[in-house]
């Protein structure tokens, strides 16, 4: 592939001066395997369906079984991916030569840490080979989802900004760099950049089903359910992707859909779509993550999910029983957090300890690669142990709301209220705990704190109505039967007052 022309910086922003970088070696000689890529990037299909059979004529293709491993590693389809994923990092330790280039070894080293829960050492060897070649589409995607997991907006953003100059809309995949770039600004608050760009990203790719996810999050950030669904329904063809962000993509739909009160069609979505009855492989730990989060705000709505909740318990038992301690560290604080308010009892507290994921020696790892290493994302030891104390309160406060202490929850979520986003993911995820924190309060002995909680969940969210239904039942405890009357006529106006559908 001869090299292209593409802006410099200045070129970037202002339209002047070029220069030249060669993608020749972008995605290894092989067509399919810049397919294969480009559609795991965009969320379209994963490369376990789409790629598996061009490695059977080629089973000494190292990258093609990188594709599959980290595939497999940060986007698993069902609990089995993950151990398939270590199998394939050993046949490309194996396919490892002296003369293998630089990039395929430090590929080989970021995806042995990734499994082995090093995210701090995952995110500085990925960006050593984007340091090396900027436009190495799957070390930039790994490097990115490294920092969700991590919780490091700044870098989910900053990793793509740092590459932005080198690439150009004639190199493959261009509109993807602008998708996730528009996801990183909307984590770092930017709303209206990120709406911007994630729809210029999708009008160069339609299929871009992470621009897409990437709208849904802004949408339901700005607190307009009823826009929302309507967004969602228009694009309806986009949810059934049959792989790894499927469970993303119904999460949001189902937010807005809480937003409106319909909670019957929630529930049919969970069961329909989520994870269906008719499924008899295991489900992976994400999916499972996604549902739990909706039996929460189910629950919390005071709907009957008995049924849902013997599901799940089902479900998250038998990750329990499959997973190794090795598996185990590769799960993220969110993965645990909602497997343990599940099954608290057979849930292992030793698995809440994070301390490995910041575990890093740049020196080490110089010596090891022969090349220079450079962290972006920096974390002191005490980084680390805020964040498994941060786990272990939530998991805690979990406990506490099983048993009816809600007092005790309460004390726990506000003692690190604020500190949510450094369990990663999404801020709409994060969101959960401030629910369970003012659903906590609204059961315990200070109502005036609820009273407080529920005025900030109303001030940001007035067109909820799942926020006025829930602000109805503090108003209930403290007698105001006033404010009683004003927050149901809401809920109702805003939720089944409402016409259309939704689905």
């Amino acid at each position: 592939m001869p090299s292209i022309k593409s802006y410099s910086i200045l070129g970037k922003l202002f339209g002047l001066g070029e220069y030249k970088v060669s993608h020749e070696n972008a995605f290894h000689g092989s067509a399919a395997y810049a397919l294969a890529t480009i559609e795991y990037v965009a969320m379209n299909a994963h490369p376990k369906i789409s790629f598996s059979k061009t490695m059977e004529t080629r089973p000494d293709f190292i990258m093609g079984h990188l594709l599959l491993a980290t595939s497999q590693t940060f986007a698993p389809l069902h609990i089995q991916d993950i151990m398939d994923a270590r199998k394939r990092l050993v046949i490309s330790t194996e396919l490892l030569r002296e003369d293998r280039a630089i990039s395929e070894r430090l590929h080989v080293g970021a995806l042995e840490a990734t499994l082995d829960g090093k995210l701090q050492e995952a995110a500085a060897l990925y960006e050593s080979i984007l340091a090396h070649d900027p436009i190495d589409l799957l070390a930039l995607r790994c490097c990115y989802d490294v920092y969700l997991k991590l919780g490091d907006g700044h870098n989910v953003l900053g990793t793509i900004a740092r590459r932005v100059p080198f690439w150009s809309p004639k190199i493959p995949g261009y509109s993807l760099l602008l998708s996730m770039q528009a996801f990183g600004l909307h984590i770092c608050g930017k709303m209206d950049e990120a709406e911007k760009m994630a729809e210029k990203a999708l009008a160069l790719n339609g299929n871009d089903r992470w621009a897409f996810f990437t709208l849904l999050q802004v949408l339901e950030t700005r607190g307009n359910p009823n826009h929302g669904a309507s967004f969602a329904l228009q694009h309806r063809e986009l949810f059934d992707t049959e792989g790894h962000i499927q469970g993303r993509l119904y999460f949001h739909w189902a937010l807005y859909l809480f937003g409106l009160g319909r909670y019957d069609h929630i529930l049919r979505m969970i069961q329909n779509d989520m994870i269906p009855s008719s499924q008899t492989t295991s489900y992976s730990p994400q999916t499972l993550r996604y549902v739990t989060q909706l039996y929460w705000r189910l629950k919390f709505a005071d709907e009957n999910v008995t049924q849902l909740h013997s599901q799940l318990t089902k479900a998250w038992l038998s990750t329990l029983n499959q997973f190794t301690d090795k598996e185990w560290r590769l799960l993220s604080p969110l993965d645990r957090i909602h497997c343990h308010s599940i099954c608290s009892k057979e849930s292992n507290h030793e698995h809440l300890d994070f301390t490995h994921f910041h575990q890093i020696d740049t020196f080490a790892l110089e010596e090891k690669f022969g090349v220079k290493i450079q962290p972006f994302s920096f974390s002191m030891p005490s980084d680390a142990q805020v964040l498994t104390q941060l786990t272990q309160e939530v998991c805690l406060a979990f406990e506490d709301y099983n048993h009816q202490k809600y007092d005790e929850a309460t004390r726990r979520l506000l003692r690190f209220r604020g500190r949510f986003h450094h369990l990663g993911e999404s801020n709409a995820e994060n969101d959960l705990f401030d629910l369970l924190l003012m659903d906590s309060a609204s059961r315990g002995s200070d109502l005036s704190l609820a009273r407080l909680l529920v005025n900030e969940r109303i001030c940001c969210k007035s067109q909820n109505a799942q926020e006025w239904k829930t602000s109805s039942r503090v108003f209930k405890s403290m007698g105001d039967e006033a404010s009683v009357r004003d927050a149901e006529s809401m809920s109702y106006v805003l939720g089944l007052g409402q016409q259309g559908n939704t689905m």
